[in-house]
């Protein structure tokens, strides 16, 4: 199996990564160079691992490594694809991509493929009137797109025990299930979401989300004999299928474009 995976990250609402650094016209803005940093997709796989095997830190531990032990896997940032289809005027992506341009290529890292950078206005609503306070307006930087990938690449060695033995007992095909599973189990990206931004999905080309991968992330999940009084059942990502979208993304009033 290779020690390559591919993710796919396809976003269901307008995103912000924020810098945490405000500029002239913008309270919260967003990195152009790298909008979606390789550290906060790192973060965000790992709080789905640590969802999906609460029971198992220790296999979580292995994986995504800790202070004492380095993560043997690397993180690219995402990059961007042009969305698919014909070539649309009116979408962020295809502003950049011309006229009959053919499917980003799979090594494509062309830092033109971002998307343009939105502003949304926000205004504190007062709660006694239930109208716009004055002075109350504020700008944040926001990014729309179809796609984006990031790969998770093996870059030194599975941890071992004293004994010189995997650290959990866990194989190259038990990390790369447990990465594939937390990938599938993230939904959510970046600031905003109470207001409608960063809602996602995943998907994983290698490997494939499949059956034989979903037994072993239950065989990971399962408490270990010794330490449980009664069986645990496992918890599937994404709800038990890959393929189950987020949930619809709660609005609230006092947000404008």
């Amino acid at each position: 199996m290779a020690d390559l995976m591919i993710i796919t990250l396809t976003f269901h609402s307008a995103f912000r990564v924020g810098t945490g650094n405000a500029d002239g016209t913008a309270h919260a803005t967003i990195d152009r160079d790298t909008p979606v940093p390789a550290s906060s997709l790192k973060g965000l796989m790992r709080a789905s691992a640590e969802r999906l095997l609460p029971y198992r830190p220790e296999v979580v531990d292995a994986v995504f490594g800790t202070p004492r032990r380095p993560c043997p896997w690397h993180w690219s940032p995402a990059r961007f694809a042009p969305p698919p289809g014909p070539w649309d005027p009116t979408h962020p992506q295809d502003q950049r991509r011309p006229r009959g341009a053919g499917p980003e290529p799979e090594a494509e890292t062309d830092a033109d493929l971002t998307p343009p950078v939105a502003l949304r206005a926000r205004v504190k609503i007062d709660p006694a009137t239930g109208t716009a306070l004055g002075d109350h307006l504020v700008f944040a930087e926001e990014m729309s797109a179809a796609t984006a990938r990031f790969t998770v690449t093996r870059t030194g060695p599975l941890p071992l025990d004293r004994d010189g033995r995997p650290l959990s007992g866990l194989a190259e095909q038990d990390h790369l299930a447990v990465l594939a599973c937390a990938a599938a189990g993230l939904h959510e990206l970046g600031a905003g979401r109470r207001r409608g931004l960063g809602w996602v999905s995943c998907q994983t080309d290698q490997p494939a989300l499949d059956g034989t991968l979903l037994a072993r992330f239950d065989q990971l999940a399962a408490v270990p004999a010794d330490e449980a009084d009664e069986p645990v059942p496992p918890v599937h990502p994404a709800g038990g299928s890959a393929a189950t979208g987020p949930a619809p993304a709660p609005t609230e009033t006092g947000d404008a474009r």
